[in-house]
């Protein structure tokens, strides 16, 4: 099976990524599709609800449960980026004809710093009560059940970012472009062991985002910034650059494609055929 790009894949953007399968979707007409570009093969999943006519924006998350071998993607809409989201639909790969709608309870309020981050079986992102009572909220892809669980009071929660590094839930604290401070949950669900693993100073280049930690300490990151690109038209330029810690020093990285609207994941390459997820034959 070859990739059609001008047909499958115009205005696709990454999503996410899990066990060699890349998450690709399409706002503008809802479109999501797996694919693993090792081995040129994809499947287009069945269309999303509707949203309803005062929803602007969705997202999604791909995840995969060892103890039931079943790949899920959790689709959330909102209104506008960093406001609520009003509501979540599921679909596991191979098992449903259609999306199920799970709803959300509601509690605690979610704010949308970030995208869906899947780690131990479940998909965390950032969430608050008020002012002063943030949580990592999360959703079990086994138990389909909703949790959460509060952030420390010494991490600073201004603008919390929320990711995945190297198996380890992250907060930046963008507090401001000049010292962003990255959180990492070195245990698990040990609250005691959330770590200062770095501050980056004087990046100027956007939101980062880390991908990678290299062997070095070295963070590979992405970084995120909004940009005029016409007196009434902007977007988001997207930068691939290394900051070494140590050293203090931020370099740019050359990338091939589009650096706006772009996007990435950290991805390790496998043969797993996304038909093996819809447990057909190739």
């Amino acid at each position: 099976m070859k990739f059609k790009t001008e047909v499958y894949f115009s205005g696709m953007r990454i999503a996410a990524s899990c066990n060699g399968l890349i998450l690709l979707s399409n706002w503008s007409d809802g479109r999501i599709i797996v694919c693993n570009p090792l081995r040129a093969q994809h499947f287009i999943l069945p269309k999303p609800p509707k949203i309803v006519k005062d929803v602007t924006f969705f997202g999604c998350g791909f995840g995969h449960s060892p103890a039931t071998d079943q790949y899920k993607v959790l689709r959330f809409y909102y209104h506008t980026p960093g406001t609520f989201i009003l509501g979540f639909d599921i679909y596991t790969i191979g098992i449903d004809d259609k999306w199920r709608s799970i709803g959300y309870p509601g509690q605690p309020r979610v704010v949308l710093k970030s995208q869906l981050v899947f780690l131990n079986g479940a998909f965390h992102w950032i969430g608050f009560e008020n002012e002063n009572s943030w949580f990592i909220c999360y959703f079990d892809i086994e138990k389909e059940q909703f949790g959460s669980f509060p952030l420390p009071s010494h991490i600073g929660i201004a603008f919390p970012y929320l990711g995945i590094v190297d198996n380890w839930l992250y907060i930046l604290d963008d507090y401001s472009l000049d010292v962003q401070k990255l959180w990492v949950m070195k245990d698990y669900g040990d609250f005691s062991s959330w770590t200062l693993e770095c501050v980056i100073e004087g990046a100027r280049l956007g939101t980062p985002m880390p991908l990678k930690m290299l062997k070095d300490g070295t963070l590979l990151m992405m970084f995120n910034k909004w940009c005029n690109i016409s007196s009434v038209k902007s977007s988001i330029k997207i930068t691939l650059a290394s900051y070494n810690p140590q050293t203090r020093v931020l370099k740019k990285i050359k990338h091939c494609g589009n650096s706006l609207w772009g996007g990435s994941v950290a991805d390790v390459p496998r043969f797993f055929s996304p038909m093996d997820a819809l447990k057909l034959q190739c």
